[in-house]
């Protein structure tokens, strides 16, 4: 999925946007208005005036949503967690606890 987020300097909103997405690894393109006539015409276009302004495929919002951003989180392909007990753990029925600890 294409993420891309319009951003500004100062704007504390798109510091923790970019902040989440980075810190999650979601790939993301970060555009600033102030340095990019187009994106601002653009920006402007969408009758949004909050920043930042981003689009991930069909979605599209302004400001800082950490549950749309947890969204995108979980849309990105990872590793698979189960339930599971993997396999290369130790034995923990041979475990004996420290003498002074029970």
């Amino acid at each position: 999925m294409n993420v891309q987020v319009y951003s500004k300097p100062g704007c504390v909103q798109c510091e923790y946007t970019e902040k989440k997405l980075s810190e999650w690894g979601v790939p993301h393109n970060t555009i600033d208005v102030t340095q990019n006539a187009a994106a601002m015409d653009h920006v402007l276009a969408t009758g949004n005036l909050q920043m930042p302004l981003v689009e991930a495929g069909e979605d599209h919002w302004n400001g800082f949503h950490i549950e749309k951003l947890q969204r995108l989180r979980a849309s990105q392909p990872g590793p698979a967690y189960g339930l599971g007990i993997p396999q290369d753990l130790p034995d923990a029925s041979s475990y004996q606890p420290q003498e002074g600890y029970l």
